[in-house]
């Protein structure tokens, strides 16, 4: 059962297993559209900062094309001693 009418949904600016599971046990209806996004890590980026970074400039890549809809966009790193891993 969804939370949403009939042709309602969400966008999901990612293409992970997880969120899209998530999303589906939680009954919320999307669609996927993967932003196509540069995910460099920028020189002396922080990883909190990288984490937001990415996470904003993939919800803004799709609420630029869908842009009456809701947009979730999330970025998901592994840190260690510091160091993002790629």
């Amino acid at each position: 059962m969804s939370i949403f009418k009939k042709n309602e949904y969400i966008i999901l600016a990612s293409t992970s297993p997880r969120r899209k599971e998530l999303l589906k046990q939680l009954g919320v209806n999307f669609k996927v559209y993967p932003a196509r996004i540069d995910e460099s890590v920028k020189k002396g980026e922080l990883p909190k900062e990288y984490a937001l970074r990415v996470s904003y400039e993939k919800g803004c890549y799709a609420a630029e094309k869908f842009p009456d809809k809701w947009v979730l966009a999330a970025d998901t790193i592994v840190v260690i001693d510091g160091k993002i891993l790629g």
